[in-house]
C-alpha cells in the first residue's frame, strides 16, 4: 500500500509540475486538476511525514556541503594573503595592533585567541568605532572556548556581521 501511495504521489507531483509549467492557458478544468493534485500531495504528506523530514535532512546536508565548499574555495583563493603575527599583541603599547593589521591589509578572515578577545573586551577596545573592518567577513576564535561575554563583545564592539 505504501509503495502504491508513493507511486501515486510521484505521479501526482510529476503531473502537477507538467501542468504548472505548461504554457497552455488555464481553464476551469486545469484549475480543478491543480487543486486536486495539491490535495493529493497534501494528504500524502500528512500520512507520510517522514518524507518531509527526509527531504529537509537532505536539504540541510546539501546546504552544509555547499557552505563547506564555499569556505574551502575562499580559503584557497586567499591562501597567498595569510598574515601571521608572532608574539603578544599587547606588549608594544598598541592594544589595537591586530585590528590595525586587519584594517590595513583588508582581512577577510581573522583568527585570534579567545584570550585576546577577552583581554580586548576587558580593556574596552571598540574596533567598530576606531577601525574600518568592512572587508572582514569572519572572526575565528582559536585555542580555548570563547565565553558568552566574548561572543557579545565581538558582535557589539568589533563587527556584527
Amino acid at each position: 500500500m505504501k509503495k502504491f501511495l508513493k507511486t501515486t504521489a510521484a505521479i501526482a507531483i510529476l503531473a502537477s509540475s507538467i501542468a504548472l509549467s505548461s504554457t497552455v492557458q488555464a481553464t476551469d478544468a486545469s484549475d480543478n486538476f491543480k487543486s486536486d493534485v495539491k490535495e493529493i500531495i497534501k494528504e500524502y504528506l500528512k500520512e507520510n511525514p517522514k518524507v518531509v523530514v527526509d527531504a529537509l535532512n537532505e536539504y540541510q546536508a546539501q546546504e552544509q556541503r555547499r557552505q563547506n565548499e564555499q569556505a574551502q574555495k575562499a580559503l584557497e583563493e586567499n591562501m597567498d594573503f595569510i598574515e601571521n603575527y608572532e608574539g603578544s599583541p599587547f606588549i608594544n603599547n598598541n592594544d589595537n595592533i591586530l585590528f590595525d593589521f586587519a584594517e590595513q591589509e583588508k582581512f577577510n578572515f581573522m583568527g585570534v585567541s579567545a584570550k585576546y578577545l577577552d583581554t580586548a573586551r576587558k580593556k574596552e577596545l571598540c574596533p567598530r568605532e576606531t577601525h574600518n573592518l568592512e572587508s572582514l567577513k569572519m572572526i575565528l576564535s582559536t585555542g580555548s572556548a570563547l565565553s558568552l561575554d566574548c561572543f557579545d563583545y565581538v558582535y557589539q564592539k568589533v563587527k556584527s556581521e
